[in-house]
């Protein structure tokens, strides 16, 4: 009896001691909550330290040990808490602009934690090493006679370099560098031999305009229903291998020699000429129109010529069954089989691209591929965006270059092309990339 009772008074004190720790501990608990939640651990853009100090570098290396500081004291939360620092470099990047960078490493009293990775502080290595490199810019408020040094940004080394890059103007003179890569990428390498008309003469060049020649016009008159010089839009070819200018009279003026000699050739079509090419000193085409409705409907016939345009025979009449195109279609041969035709936008209807693979004979509509356009908030598709093929060509890489845009009313993303490539002469196109185009600078 008295054993029982003896357990049973062991058991009050024992209970009465837990209780009595339970108590402690919870207050202990909720004291340090208490001293936690007292604590005023500044941002880094509110921090400041005052300080009589000129140096730069003093004011960094004070300014960091005072901020991590915070860090260090008595109640910080285990997550937050640092045991100790080591400044291991300050330098002064710019003096003017008040930019320093400071190398230090910190031990965390918590293994890897979250709170610096998230805050982005530094690196982890080992023993709970954080390895910190910040780039500071430092801001002096002077108060009643007091200089304060705040940050305004902190970076890392390598944002800093950017950011100097951006404002030297570097970054802007690499992406004009850039664009006009970008553009010679795109450009047609035929471009290199052109004309310019000067003081009602015409001259050409086949160099990319370093040296230019006149042409003898041989009488012929190029001038347009105003008086005023010019050549005709698709009725001239300019190349190394033969020049052959045509006017709307069905006059031809023509050199195989890069200009040193010229000649007068003249067809006694019954249509306007609408297209002359020649691809060799012997083997030309030429489109003419030989009758036209309301709408800018156009009905032609397409002749070809092996003799240097002596004679011209005929071998088809385009792409439809009628031999309409539509006004200001374009025509481009690459060889005397492979050619390409655009027919423009006309009203209600899309513009198309051709390919012929028996010199113009026969045409088959070319299928373009399309992508997804970046913006899905709108209601469009990529075929209703770019949906204005221009005639392909061969770029300075010797690639065969197609470029789709918007027409004269699209305004989708700045303006942008799309632009694609093909390495089977146009039996398939691969898609490259959107591109905002340069200006048009030819004169040719």
């Amino acid at each position: 009896m008295n054993f029982i009772k003896q357990h049973k008074k062991m058991l009050g004190i024992i209970l009465g001691i837990l209780i009595v720790v339970i108590i402690i501990v919870c207050s202990y608990i909720e004291y340090i909550s208490y001293r936690q939640s007292k604590m005023d651990i500044k941002a880094e853009t509110t921090f400041y330290i005052e300080t009589d100090a000129q140096d730069l570098s003093e004011i960094a290396t004070e300014w960091v040990n005072q901020y991590v500081g915070q860090y260090m004291q008595k109640y910080v939360p285990r997550s937050k808490k640092v045991d100790s620092i080591e400044i291991k470099s300050v330098e002064v990047l710019d003096e003017e602009n008040q930019y320093v960078q400071v190398d230090f490493d910190l031990k965390t009293d918590k293994k890897e934690s979250a709170y610096f990775l998230e805050n982005d502080w530094g690196i982890y290595e080992e023993n709970r090493i954080l390895s910190c490199q910040w780039v500071l810019k430092f801001l002096l408020r002077e108060e009643n006679q007091v200089s304060k040094y705040f940050v305004a940004n902190r970076m890392k080394p390598v944002e800093y370099q950017i950011e100097q890059y951006k404002e030297s103007g570097q970054a802007e003179e690499e992406q004009q560098q850039l664009q006009f890569e970008s553009k010679k990428y795109y450009e047609d390498k035929d471009k290199q031999c052109t004309y310019k008309i000067e003081n009602e003469k015409i001259y050409v060049t086949y160099d990319n305009r370093n040296t230019w020649r006149e042409v003898e016009t041989n009488g012929i008159d190029f001038r347009d229903s105003s008086k005023k010089y010019k050549l005709t839009d698709n009725l001239y070819t300019i190349s190394e291998e033969v020049t052959a200018i045509m006017n709307t009279d069905n006059q031809i003026i023509y050199s195989k020699d890069k200009g040193e000699n010229w000649k007068l050739k003249e067809y006694n079509g019954e249509g306007d000429p609408m297209y002359l090419q020649f691809l060799n000193a012997n083997t030309g085409y030429l489109v003419e129109v030989v009758d036209a409705a309301l709408g800018g409907e156009r009905f032609i016939e397409i002749l070809k010529t092996q003799d240097g345009g002596d004679t011209w025979i005929s071998v088809g009449n385009g792409p439809n069954d009628n031999g309409s195109i539509r006004d200001g279609a374009q025509f481009k041969m690459f060889n005397e089989n492979v050619g390409f035709l655009v027919n423009p936008v006309s009203a209600g209807e899309k513009a198309i691209l051709y390919k012929t693979t028996d010199g113009m004979k026969t045409f088959s509509e070319v299928q373009i591929p399309t992508q997804t356009l970046k913006d899905t908030t709108l209601d469009l598709k990529w075929e209703d965006v770019y949906d204005t093929p221009e005639m392909p060509y061969i770029n300075e890489n010797n690639q065969l270059i197609l470029v789709v845009g918007q027409g004269s009313d699209g305004d989708y993303n700045g303006g942008t092309k799309a632009a694609y490539q093909s390495s089977d002469m146009g039996d398939t196109w691969t898609f490259v990339e959107e591109y905002i185009p340069e200006p048009e600078e030819w004169e040719g």
